[in-house]
């Protein structure tokens, strides 16, 4: 997880990146924005769709409003963004001045080392974190603009997140952890659950607790979870850190299936390149800015 710690103002961010040199800034707030050109399917639908989907993800009348942002293809941007933390007397800078936006569908990697940033990114971007400058706009909507309610509905309905840890509540079976998020805990929700374990290779470990689980099983847990409500935007920090390889294949498989059957955007973080090698891009991070975004093919 990126480092916690007290945010404080960034008064030293320095210029922007983007694919290779600083990031041009206009009026517009220009970003690089990454994904599968041309195959926005997954980025917009139609106004009555997008408000019932709202409605069943328990925004009610905000249902509307989220109809009317979800008119424009690039689904969350990160504008001028930096992360600072005081830390043991001193200030920490996890990001400096990044500008990215993410375009589904498609898959886009975000690599680097230790330290570059490259998390604290990913959190930005999800809305789990909120950058000490600059803003991140998701789904068209500004997200420091929203209540802290409508954030996390807005997380439930159209995010999904695998953490580096399962994070799984202890007195919940597997199964009951895939589902703990969902708008209805029905007998279709525990059917749905149980289908995504299955596929993960866990068809006989719904009725376990995670303590009866080994680590990389707890992790497909996790994956499961952030399936469940079929988002629009899948996030990944370092998903198959600690799994074997045949069990990271599988969960980067059921990934892939998931992205390519519901026009989903994948951003995925990872040291292991060969997890980022089918990426449509691959944004480099170093010590907190974008070194680099490589376009395979």
């Amino acid at each position: 997880m990126p480092r916690e710690g007290r945010a404080v103002p960034d008064a030293t961010a320095s210029s922007g990146v983007h694919g290779s040199g600083t990031q041009p800034e206009t009026g517009a707030g220009r970003v690089p924005v990454l994904g599968r050109p041309g195959a926005e399917r997954g980025a917009v639908g139609g106004a009555a769709e997008v408000a019932g989907r709202a409605r069943r993800g328990g925004l009610g009348r905000r249902a509307e409003s989220l109809a009317a942002a979800e008119s424009g293809p690039v689904e969350v941007v990160a504008h001028r963004v930096g992360l600072a933390y005081r830390e043991h007397g001193g200030v920490c800078h996890a990001l400096r001045d990044v500008g990215l936006g993410l375009r589904g569908p498609g898959f886009v990697g975000i690599a680097g080392p230790s330290g570059s940033g490259k998390s604290s990114l990913l959190y930005l971007l999800a809305g789990l974190k909120r950058p000490t400058t600059g803003r991140i706009v998701a789904l068209g909507r500004e997200m420091d603009q929203l209540s802290p309610t409508e954030r996390c509905l807005l997380r439930r309905r159209y995010f999904g997140f695998v953490f580096q840890q399962p994070f799984l509540i202890h007195f919940l079976t597997a199964a009951e952890n895939v589902v703990v998020g969902a708008p209805r805990r029905d007998r279709a929700a525990r059917g749905m659950a149980e289908a995504l374990l299955g596929r993960l290779g866990l068809a006989g470990c719904c009725g376990r607790l995670p303590h009866e689980l080994s680590g990389g099983q707890r992790q497909r847990v996790a994956a499961a979870r952030a399936l469940m409500n079929e988002p629009r935007i899948l996030f990944a920090d370092e998903p198959t850190a600690a799994l074997d390889r045949a069990s990271a294949e599988e969960l980067m498989g059921l990934l892939h299936d998931y992205r390519h059957g519901h026009g989903a955007l994948l951003a995925v973080v990872s040291h292991d390149e060969t997890v980022t090698a089918a990426a449509d891009a691959i944004v480099r991070m170093w010590d907190g800015r974008i070194r680099a975004i490589e376009r395979p093919g």
